[in-house]
């Protein structure tokens, strides 16, 4: 398989996953409808960055429409996790009804948003164009080979990742995003490209240990980001009982999650440092 056909095989893929969550989460706002076509965009996204230089064509514009499309879901998500760990709370006091009904405001607004981003024309084209590609010769002589391609790009991803997780521990809020993205892309592009190395044993251990620790750093990130909502809520309820009741939520959050949740994804990093890189056997020079 060239870099080429392993491109196109995969955003087909993720044309149908799309497709096939759509209709549930326009009609039932549903969360995991949304995490799935999140994860579809994420999976294309990724197989872009591994095979699309080496693809034969310019990308630009479906990586642009990719990006703008995930940034219009994003609201939703960050509500509905908000949402899922202030539900238990909500009916304590005034000022907590209140913060609740804020959100249930905010979710409508943000679930349209996505809405129109899904029936948008720009949308459209894309995955018109995409299911409409035609395959490239079994015989593609010129096209560079998948297997080689993936294993460079994921050599590449694989030392940034050890590279920025042995600080882990020091890192501040925005320094442990971006390395939740590292490791998301290496787990993706793992993922994605394991069935080209032959190991796959090897393959879900790594996969195993990067997911331990995007979810870790994940919840540390989703505590950053719900003091911004609660500060958020509080403003569009425009009341002090509102913004006692979000400072209150935001404080037990962080003192009864963080220091947990960062012991756990350092063990994660450990795990992933010890996996063997199951494509090492496939690079050359």
């Amino acid at each position: 398989m060239t870099a080429r056909q392993a491109l196109q095989q995969i955003a087909r893929a993720c044309v149908q996953q799309i497709q096939e969550n759509e209709p549930r989460l326009r009609r039932s706002r549903s969360p995991e409808a949304l995490h799935q076509v999140r994860v579809a965009l994420r999976r294309w996204r990724s197989a872009l960055a591994i095979f699309g230089p080496a693809s034969g064509a310019s990308q630009a514009r479906t990586k642009a429409t990719l990006k703008w499309l995930a940034g219009q879901l994003n609201d939703a998500r960050d509500l509905d996790v908000f949402a899922e760990a202030f539900e238990p709370l909500r009916g304590q006091d005034a000022g907590s009804a209140a913060l609740w009904a804020s959100l249930q405001a905010l979710r409508t607004r943000a679930y349209q948003q996505a809405d129109e981003a899904l029936q948008s024309d720009r949308l459209r084209r894309l995955l018109w164009r995409t299911a409409q590609i035609g395959r490239p010769p079994a015989n593609d002589d010129d096209g560079l080979p998948a297997r080689e391609v993936a294993a460079r790009a994921l050599q590449h991803s694989w030392r940034k990742l050890r590279r920025r997780g042995q600080r882990i521990g020091r890192l501040d809020a925005a320094a442990r995003h971006r390395l939740r993205i590292q490791a998301k892309k290496v787990r993706y592009g793992a993922e994605l490209c394991g069935e080209l190395f032959g190991h796959p044993a090897r393959q879900r251990k790594m996969a195993k240990a990067l997911k331990g620790m995007q979810d870790s750093l994940g919840v540390l990130n989703d505590l950053t980001v719900g003091e911004a909502i609660a500060l958020r809520l509080a403003r569009e309820a425009g009341t002090a009982e509102a913004a006692f009741a979000a400072g209150r939520l935001t404080q037990a959050r962080a003192s009864r999650e963080e220091a947990s949740v960062l012991k756990a994804a350092r063990g994660a990093y450990e795990d992933f440092r010890e996996a063997g890189r199951f494509w090492a056997g496939a690079l050359t020079g």
